[in-house]
C-alpha cells in the first residue's frame, strides 16, 4: 500500500559492514491501516525530495546471499 513519510533524519555513521553506505536518510512512515514502519530511504531519493507528507511505498532490496530487506520509496 501507500503511506506517507512522518519523519526522517539523515544518518552521518553505520554499524560494522555497512560504513560505506553512509550518509543515509532513515524515516517514519504511517500507513492507512495505522502500521506504522521505520526503514530507510531508497538511496536514489535526493536531499531536496524527501518531505514529512510525501507519499511512500515499501519496496523490498535483494542484499545477495539469501538476505532480503527493505526501503522506502516514493510512490
Amino acid at each position: 500500500g501507500e503511506g506517507s513519510l512522518v519523519t526522517f533524519t539523515k544518518a552521518m555513521f553505520a554499524p560494522a559492514g555497512f560504513e560505506k553506505d553512509v550518509p543515509y536518510v532513515l524515516g517514519v512512515a504511517e500507513f492507512q491501516d495505522g502500521t506504522k514502519v521505520f526503514g530507510r530511504l531508497d538511496k536514489s531519493l535526493g536531499d531536496e525530495d524527501v518531505k514529512p507528507g510525501m507519499k511512500v511505498k515499501i519496496k523490498s532490496v535483494d542484499l545477495g546471499e539469501g538476505r532480503l530487506s527493505y526501503e522506502l520509496t516514493s510512490a
